[in-house]
């Protein structure tokens, strides 16, 4: 059986796809099981994959990020979700959480931060990325 951390990239911006995905291949620990470019498309993934780590943004076509986590909660299963937007506003973050986010960061900050807060998550605890916890002691 392998150790391996299986990963779901869920971003319609294909650039931005690829620059998460450049840096999940700087882990060894860390295998990408799939992407998905629109909201309908990643529940289908999350079904057949079963991911240990999803890597969700919000502003997705067909279905956004917070209706995907809805429809998805009843079957996660062992599925840690890290938001990845740049949806910053308190509203959208609490509401993220209570949809069942683990973590959320900011794109401004995936290329200092995504690793760590991967670590955080998965680990079990609640990731809140630097910028964002910023904003919401102003």
């Amino acid at each position: 059986m392998s150790d391996s951390i299986r990963v779901l990239i869920v971003e319609d911006f294909a650039a931005f796809r690829s620059q998460l995905v450049s840096t999940l291949k700087q882990r060894t620990d860390l295998t990408i099981a799939g992407e998905a470019s629109n909201g309908l498309e990643a529940i289908e993934q999350i079904e057949a994959l079963r991911p240990d780590l999803i890597l969700l943004d919000l502003g997705l076509p067909k279905l956004n990020g917070i209706e995907v986590m809805r429809r998805i909660r009843n079957f996660l299963g062992h599925s840690k979700v890290l938001i990845v937007s740049q949806e910053n506003s308190d509203d959208v973050v609490q509401e993220a959480f209570a949809a069942g986010a683990h973590g959320y960061l900011i794109k401004a900050d995936v290329g200092t931060q995504l690793l760590p807060a991967i670590d955080v998550v998965l680990s079990g605890e609640r990731y809140v990325g630097r910028v964002l916890a910023a904003i919401r002691k102003a």
